[in-house]
């Protein structure tokens, strides 16, 4: 959180650079540690011996769901633990890919971050429509932080228009 209100009051040069920074650190990272990245890199002659500009950053390919699905191995480092996330599959199939704590920290800090420019804090009462998890296990865990958060999950997969006016009640 901290890191995120600083962010929020920096200068557009400032924020610039902050990017730039952290892309050259990410980037770094991903040729020493995850091989596919470091075939795209060598492949795109990315110059990692500075900070990355916009113009190295342009010549990389996007990253479709599809080239997850098929360089999943290569693109994972064994030296994070990390946990199986997956998006609902509202685009045909869902994807299957691991995302270690620190991104899902972040990812939550984040969150909290802009509910917090609407008012909503940490622990006020809120309803979602989200998926649910498919292992009990999962389910345990997933119900657990929903309660511990004050968050109420409704199913976006069970929607018609019986239950929009239910989750509308």
């Amino acid at each position: 959180f901290k890191e995120l209100n600083s962010i929020e009051h920096y200068s557009t040069d400032e924020l610039q650079s902050y990017i730039l920074r952290k892309l050259s650190i990410l980037f770094r990272y991903a040729y020493n540690n995850i091989s596919y990245y470091k075939k795209l890199m060598d492949h795109s002659n990315l110059s990692l011996s500075q900070d990355i500009d916009y113009e190295e950053i342009s010549r990389l390919p996007f990253l479709k769901k599809e080239d997850i699905r098929t360089h999943i191995a290569d693109m994972n480092t064994s030296k994070i633990r990390k946990s199986i996330r997956s998006t609902s599959g509202t685009t045909g199939y869902p994807l299957i890919f691991p995302k270690d704590r620190v991104a899902t920290a972040y990812t939550d800090a984040m969150m909290y971050h802009v509910y917090g420019w609407h008012g909503i804090d940490i622990g006020d009462k809120q309803a979602r429509l989200w998926g649910r998890a498919i292992t009990t296990k999962e389910r345990i865990v997933q119900s657990t932080k929903d309660y511990l958060l004050n968050r109420r999950r409704l199913s976006a997969f069970e929607m018609n228009e019986t239950k929009c006016l239910d989750y509308y009640a």
